[in-house]
Formats: structure tokens, sequence, C-alpha cells
């Protein structure tokens, strides 16, 4: 009698045994995949904020790419990239938060470019604070005589005060030496009109027509 259970029971043993193993290696298995799943996620590389930023700007999306600047920052806190930020802060219109940017950013003299004070100093003449904006004109053109775009935009921030007599001084410092002579001269012309002095304006006129005679703003 003791046999025959005993023999009648060992079947089910061996089928809950069988079982048991079968769920332990599942459970090995699937850790192992786990496993195998976090340490490949743990070895893909990091994005490239800075290109995707670069990319999203070149395509208008500020937005998006200011926070791609701002997480490339948190991984190199990178004072070239900083100024690529403040100048997305500008086409945002956060004046305030570039000016931020820009003024920490050329702090460093290494990093003060022409073209980073030329935007520093608009943005000045945005808020009406004219002093610090001319003189940070003046310090562009001082660094490049033949950036015309700062000497145009000193000549509109005299124009904003009235100061057309220091405009036409300006200008006409630099008419001759600059590579842009035309745009400067159309600059000086218009200047003369405006201070009423005519006659420096139709002779000034000539001469642009004579050295640019298809120049439709001179027509």
């Amino acid at each position: 009698m003791n046999k025959s259970s005993v023999s009648q029971n060992n079947p089910t043993k061996q089928m809950v045994i069988i079982v048991c193993g079968v769920a332990l290696l599942l459970i090995v298995i699937l850790s192992g995949v786990y496993l195998i799943r976090r340490a490949v996620d743990n070895k893909k590389p990091e994005p490239d904020y800075l290109t995707l930023a670069r990319e999203a700007s070149s395509n208008s999306d500020y937005t998006k790419a200011e926070e791609l600047y701002l997480a490339a920052l948190e991984k190199d806190d990178n004072p070239r990239v900083r100024k690529e930020l403040a100048f997305i802060y500008q086409y945002e219109n956060k004046p305030d938060m570039a000016i931020e940017a820009y003024e920490d950013v050329l702090a460093n003299q290494d990093l003060r470019d022409v073209g980073s004070v030329n935007n520093l100093a608009n943005l000045y003449r945005d808020k009406h604070e004219y002093d610090k904006a001319e003189s940070l004109y003046l310090e562009a053109i001082n660094k490049n005589a033949n950036f015309t775009l700062a000497i145009i935009n000193l000549n509109h921030l005299y124009i904003l005060q009235g100061q057309y007599g220091k405009g036409i001084e300006l200008l006409s410092k630099h008419y001759d030496g600059t590579v842009r002579k035309i745009d400067l001269g159309i600059q000086l012309y218009s200047n003369y009109k405006q201070s009423g002095k005519t006659s420096e304006a139709d002779s000034l006129l000539r001469e642009l027509r004579e050295l640019d005679p298809d120049n439709h703003k001179l027509q």
C-alpha cells in the first residue's frame, strides 16, 4: 500500500520540479535580457545638443534652439556657445536675457568680436540707453574701420537723437576708406538732406551716380 502510494506521487513531484525549473530558467533569461538592454542603453551616445541647436536655429525654431543650447551648456559651459545663445535670445525678443549673456561672454577680451559688440549695442539702443550703445558702436568701429554695419547703426543712433551733425562727421570720416562706399554715401546724402545742406547733398549724389549709375537708390 505504501509502495503504491509513493509510486503514484512521484510523477506529480517530478512535474512540479520541472515547472519550477522552467519558471526559474525564464526568470534568469528575462533578467539577463533586461540587464543587456540596460547596458546597451547606457552605452548609447548622448545627443549632440550643439549641432541640434544650430539646426533648430537655422530653421528659425528659436524656442527649440534655446532649449538645446541650454542642454549643451549643461554638458560644457563654453563661452562661445553662450554667445550663440545670446543671439537666440535676441531673435526671441528677450533683450534682458540677451544683454546678460553678451555681457557675461564679452567680459573675456578674447571673445570680444565686433559682431557681438555691435549686437550688444543694438540691444542697448532699443532700450534707449544711448550712451552705452554709442560707446559700444565706437568700440566695434575702432576694432574694424571697415565694419560698415556698425557705422550705419551708429549714424542711425545719432539720427534718433536728432544729431545729424555727428552723423555727418562720422560718415564723412569713413566714406573714402570703406569697402562699402556707396552704402555710406547714401546715408551721408540723407543726412545732408535732413540737415538742410542741399548743395552738399546734390554734389554727393552726382558723385554716387558716377560710381554706381545702375543703383536704383540713386535715381
